[in-house]
């Protein structure tokens, strides 16, 4: 089916197509362009002419612009089931330098485990002694992220070591060491 219209911007988004029409506002087709429905509720009549000069559509929102001024309207409110991707499973262990680095009085350490393990972190100091320990237990597949406080501990540099035993194959073991610097 053809249809000639004075169309402004186009959004194609999971199966989905947003339209800007001049004097019509805002149509969503969702089988492709064979129909469409009419989404503007809520703009003012006198917005409509001519057609929206922008468009934009977030995770959870639709956003056009008119001369000056912005409409907005949730998904939910014409999108029964919409898709929201899933995160992609990691597949790798991996430690990620902390941050921010240096730190003062407190950092961030990110890890991530490619299926269920059983995860020890530990910091040491520059003699080797250990200092802290985060006993992180049995987790799932994932990205964790883990704070150190280094309030009772004087400058200096320290080392941050993981140990990863996966659940699935105890063959599979992680363990990796990185440096940061608490400067106060």
């Amino acid at each position: 089916n053809e249809v000639n219209v004075n169309a402004g911007i186009v959004i194609a988004d999971a199966g989905n197509i947003y339209l800007s029409v001049s004097s019509k506002g805002v149509l969503l087709s969702k089988n492709n362009g064979m129909s469409w429905t009419n989404v503007n509720q809520g703009i003012p009549n006198n917005f409509l002419s001519p057609s929206p000069y922008s468009m934009m559509k977030t995770a959870s929102t639709l956003y056009a612009g008119f001369d000056m001024r912005v409409w907005k309207r949730p998904l939910t409110d014409f999108i029964s089931s919409a898709k929201i991707p899933a995160a992609a499973a990691p597949t790798d262990f991996s430690l990620d330098q902390n941050f921010p680095n240096p730190f003062n009085p407190s950092t961030n350490i990110r890890f991530t485990v490619p299926e269920r393990s059983d995860v020890r972190l530990a910091v040491h100091n520059m003699i080797g002694q250990e200092v802290a320990e985060f006993s992180c237990g049995t987790v799932n597949a994932g990205t964790y992220e883990q704070t150190f406080s280094g309030a009772g501990f004087s400058s200096g540099i320290y080392f941050y070591t993981i140990s990863a035993i996966s659940k699935q194959n105890a063959e599979r073991m992680f363990t990796e060491t990185r440096k940061m610097m608490l400067v106060k």
